[in-house]
């Protein structure tokens, strides 16, 4: 199940990161919060307009919307896979195989991996006055309910 995690940086600040516990891959088959957690920070990463070539983003928000229903389902299905694909094109990622690996991960200084890339393109693009200034308060606007209060379970 997707949870967050804190850590603590050198200057003493709080730095909230969202995990999921399993791997997120193509053609799971049943409904995920890990893989909902995934859609949800997909469909951040190519909301930045400064940060993602217009064609890429432009392919994605194509493939987000074309179902007619909402991306942020669970289900790691063909859209999902699509998405995923620009995405690894994007961040150049070695791995192009879909999967976004729980870890392990030290987030303040390990590599960049899948997850850490969108954690911090969540943290640029949906931290503000309008959806919120934390990732809970964002996340509590833009997640599914039930994807909300299964990392959240107290509000």
């Amino acid at each position: 199940m997707a949870s967050e995690t804190t850590f603590i940086d050198t200057t003493g600040q709080r730095i909230h990161f969202w995990r999921v516990d399993k791997d997120v891959y193509p053609n799971s088959t049943s409904v995920s919060f890990d893989v909902m957690l995934i859609q949800a920070l997909l469909v951040a990463y190519f909301m930045n307009p400064s940060a993602v070539p217009a064609q890429l983003r432009a392919k994605a928000s194509a493939i987000i919307t074309r179902s007619g229903k909402r991306f942020d389902d669970g289900i790691y299905g063909p859209n999902t896979r699509a998405v995923m694909s620009l995405f690894e094109e994007d961040m150049r990622a070695p791995f192009r195989d879909g999967i976004v690996r729980k870890g392990p991960y030290d987030f303040l200084h390990g590599p960049e991996t899948k997850l850490k890339r969108l954690n911090f393109m969540w943290d640029m693009t949906m931290l503000s006055h309008t959806l919120g200034t934390t990732k809970k308060e964002s996340g509590r606007r833009a997640f599914q309910p039930a994807l909300f209060r299964s990392i959240y379970p107290v509000g």
